[in-house]
């Protein structure tokens, strides 16, 4: 007599159930699109993150090389300074007594002298890998020439020896490179930069890296010129 009641029911039930699979397949579809939303999202945050870590870099290292170039500064004050409260002193002696004026005024001078030829390296930049690093340093003085390096506490790193008779002029700038012995970030180390002004007068400029990455360098000292003369 045509189909039967358990057909129906079979029928009715398949029916009902086509849509439970539709909604099924729409939900795991909506949920995965979801998930992809977040992924995306978490990845936009990760590369934001990256980009502040990158600019807070970038604003350590100018902050490093702006207080290096202050201290420059600072110095060369205090040095002029120093000498405008000697040429005082000697103007005032000078009215005094004429007793040993002609050497103090002949040892202002030669300080004026060393001050307008100074030579004096300041911190620029900094790159390094596990694989190597560079050290950029920039002569804010005037001519430095014969410089070299020496070796004050090292047992992390190599580093290159600069080359023979080499020199810079005003606002030059000079690579000190190397490579770490252990394929590793974390090392220090500490040289003396050695040059000489024009006058052959002979100065040393210590520069220590400490562990964490950051280089400290000492103001220039003078040491002797090639008459043995100490200062």
């Amino acid at each position: 007599m045509g189909t039967s009641i358990p057909d129906w029911i079979e029928a009715i039930v398949v029916f009902l159930g086509i849509p439970v699979v539709i909604w099924s397949n729409i939900s795991l579809f909506i949920k995965d699109k979801d998930k992809a939303r977040k992924i995306e999202s978490l990845q936009s945050i990760a590369k934001n993150q990256e980009s502040v870590a990158e600019q807070l870099s970038l604003q350590v290292e100018q902050l490093v090389k702006q207080s290096s170039h202050l201290q420059y500064q600072n110095v060369l004050m205090n040095e002029a300074n120093q000498l405008l409260v000697k040429q005082i002193e000697l103007q005032e002696k000078r009215y005094i007594t004429t007793s040993g004026f002609e050497k103090e005024k002949a040892e202002l001078e030669a300080k004026r002298r060393l001050l307008s030829i100074k030579p004096y390296f300041v911190f620029e930049t900094n790159y390094h890998t596990p694989e190597h690093f560079c050290l950029t340093l920039r002569n804010k003085g005037e001519i430095a020439k014969k410089l070299r390096l020496s070796i004050i506490e090292n047992e992390d790193v190599f580093i290159a020896d600069l080359n023979n008779d080499l020199s810079t002029e005003h606002n030059q700038c000079l690579v000190i490179a190397g490579y770490p012995k252990n394929n590793t970030t974390v090392y220090t180390f500490e040289v003396a930069l050695l040059f000489k002004d024009i006058d052959n007068n002979l100065y040393f400029q210590s520069i220590r890296r400490d562990n964490d990455g950051k280089f400290i360098i000492q103001e220039p000292r003078f040491q002797i010129n090639d008459n043995n003369s100490v200062k």
